[in-house]
């Protein structure tokens, strides 16, 4: 659920609360059966104009893990944000820089599972047509490790995750809107083969 508490030109603030439930079934792993995970979620977002051409935004989503947490391997908290500046050169192209950090860590002294840290500069280029809009973006790895495999070996794992993509929309202007996506992204690892992944995703948004 969110709301806006204030939207104008000059100064925007919204706050998203949520509460997700995960069910897990494990199939073929020893002491595993099921597993029912909660997650709690806050999440502030921004938007400040610092001059008539450039802006500050971003968002910040904090969340709250709980129950069966050494079954799923997840830790109890998480952060997540992107935040940066966008520049409008006209009413058609601009250019947005974000960095991006997600970390997930445990307030439990005794866990060390689950946790994880990502950073990426994060860059946009949206273009408006009328009521189309196509964004050309690619996300650049800073520094990425993980220990998910915490239970066999607790030593951090070292990423390095790139991604190019195109993000298209259509704005009906009647409060409907859709988007279509595709990305490829490139993964390189201290431990394992590289990986390579292609997204797509097609989206309904409406507008109250």
């Amino acid at each position: 659920m969110h709301y806006q508490f204030l939207e104008n030109d000059d100064f925007s603030f919204g706050l998203t609360g949520g509460f997700r439930n995960y069910g897990y079934h494990y199939v073929d792993e020893p002491g595993k059966d099921t597993a029912n995970m909660q997650r709690w979620k806050i999440a502030p977002d921004w938007d400040v104009k610092l001059t008539d051409d450039l802006r500050f935004n971003g968002w910040l989503s904090m969340y709250k893990f709980a129950n069966d947490l050494n079954t799923t391997g997840y830790a109890d908290t998480r952060v997540e944000t992107e935040t940066g500046l966008q520049y409008t050169f006209n009413e058609t192209v601009a250019l947005r820089v974000n960095y991006y950090l997600e970390r997930g860590f445990n307030m439990d002294d005794s866990r060390n599972n689950g946790e994880f840290s990502t950073q990426e500069i994060r860059a946009y280029l949206p273009l408006t047509l009328g009521n189309h809009s196509v964004t050309p973006y690619t996300r650049i790895g800073l520094d990425r490790w993980s220990n998910w495999d915490w239970q066999d070996d607790i030593e951090r794992e070292g990423h390095d995750f790139n991604r190019v993509g195109l993000f298209y929309g259509y704005d009906f202007q009647n409060g409907l809107s859709v988007s279509l996506e595709y990305a490829f992204e490139w993964q390189d690892h201290d431990e394992g083969d590289s990986d390579k992944f292609h997204y797509a995703g097609v989206g309904v948004n409406y507008s109250f």
